[in-house]
């Protein structure tokens, strides 16, 4: 399982990191207190550690080796110090860490929890950098790689659009605006007939031109620019500005498409995303089955023990159809206490054997709600298609599961 490694020899500064670090990503936190605990707390790890919290001074590591010796292990890092001269910061970002931070005021905790979130929300986030200097691209790598970013490098434009092609989930990309083959501004407009403001954002570059060759990059589609030679700090700034406004859209979507009780998808998603399977069933891609279900007597719930505890019978509902199906599987919450399940591919001989096996379990599992246990089962009606169309499949699934709620509920009827 992942963690976060917090190294700090100040019980009160550690605790309070320790709090903040699991408060804010809901990861399980590792705490040393000196370098020996910190190589203990590495070789020991079961699993990897997503960030590391430096403090830069130690007493059994006064010089900051507790940073070395982290970074060896190709763990990103955010050094904390009480003081910092101009020299020891050069020598601190020399060291590839993420970021650097004081130890004073809550300001700067807050920070920390932004970038504690940002690094391990955009861990393997797929950037590319695109410049004919071979010395130039690796400097961009080597700050990407810190903050944990998948870099990929082309040397041109005409590389670039070709590399797309093979990863066209790329979030980010740092063009140069002087190359062989076309300007960035050109790029810039090539990747934006692929790749929406929303999906990606682009980062102009340059050492050489005026102030046109912003504008040309910025009338291009591109979100930012930054003169070269550019400080590290200023580059992750604008990364990171960049980057939280594609994850704000991403988080805006989710929640059009996310029902805010029990976090799966709505019913607005699950006929958007369903008409697409249909579709995709049609052209003889996969093959597509729906499942209705409600809670049985789920209004005696409501009544007899409360809307909070109806609440909770719903979340717990949820998460066992999480546990139970596939990711392949769309969930989604239809409306009140009824649900539906998409399964792709699923063998129509065993879809009977599936549906029961969850409906036993649901049953088997009481919800434990203010000291008392809420019995709970559920009725389901399995159409194994493929139906004249998306909303006639589930009409017949709510058919079906209308006769098992006809013939005693707590119970699957398939057809």
């Amino acid at each position: 399982m992942a963690s976060i490694l917090v190294v700090d020899d100040s019980k009160t500064f550690g605790s309070l990191l320790r709090r903040l670090v699991e408060k804010e990503t809901g990861i399980g936190c590792v705490w040393a207190k000196s370098l020996a605990e910190c190589k203990a707390a590495l070789e020991e790890a079961s699993g990897p550690f997503v960030a590391a919290l430096l403090d830069l001074n130690l007493p059994d590591a006064p010089e900051g080796e507790v940073v070395d010796l982290v970074l060896a292990h190709a763990i990103p890092s955010i050094v904390f110090t009480g003081e910092l001269s101009e020299e020891l910061r050069g020598k601190v970002w020399s060291r590839r860490i993420v970021d650097y931070v004081r130890k004073e005021g809550a300001h700067n905790l807050r920070y920390v929890a932004r970038l504690l979130k940002r690094l391990v929300r955009n861990k393997g986030l797929k950037a590319l950098v695109v410049d004919d200097s071979a010395l130039a691209r690796a400097a961009a790598r080597r700050l990407l790689d810190a903050h944990g970013y998948l870099v990929f490098e082309a040397g041109g434009g005409a590389q670039a659009l070709k590399l797309l092609e093979k990863e066209p989930d790329i979030r980010l990309a740092v063009i140069d605006y002087f190359m062989p083959d076309m300007n960035g501004a050109e790029l810039t407009t090539a990747l934006r007939e692929r790749l929406g403001f929303e999906d990606a954002a682009i980062i102009g570059v340059s050492a050489e031109g005026d102030m046109s060759t912003s504008v040309s990059f910025l009338k291009s589609g591109a979100n930012d620019f930054i003169h070269k030679p550019f400080q590290a700090e200023e580059f992750y700034c604008r990364v990171a500005q960049n980057v939280d406004m594609l994850n704000m859209f991403e988080d805006i979507r989710e929640m059009a498409n996310r029902d805010f009780l029990t976090g799966l998808a709505n019913r607005k998603h699950l006929f958007e995303t369903g008409k697409k399977l249909f579709a995709s069933q049609r052209r003889g891609h996969l093959r597509l089955s729906a499942a209705m279900m409600d809670l049985d007597h789920f209004k005696r719930v409501n009544d007899t023990f409360g809307h909070d505890a109806g609440d909770a019978v719903l979340r717990h509902f949820a998460s066992v159809l999480k546990e139970r199906f596939r990711e392949t599987d769309i969930l989604a919450r239809f409306g009140g206490e009824e649900f539906c399940v998409l399964s792709v591919n699923m063998d129509p001989a065993k879809a009977f054997d599936i549906f029961d096996a969850f409906r036993r379990e649901v049953a088997a599992k009481p919800v434990l709600h203010g000291g008392r246990e809420i019995p709970c089962s559920v009725s389901v009606g399995v159409a194994v298609g493929p139906g004249a169309g998306f909303e006639e499949l589930l009409k017949a699934s709510d058919e079906l599961l209308y006769r098992s709620k006809a013939e005693g509920r707590n119970r699957v009827t398939v057809g």
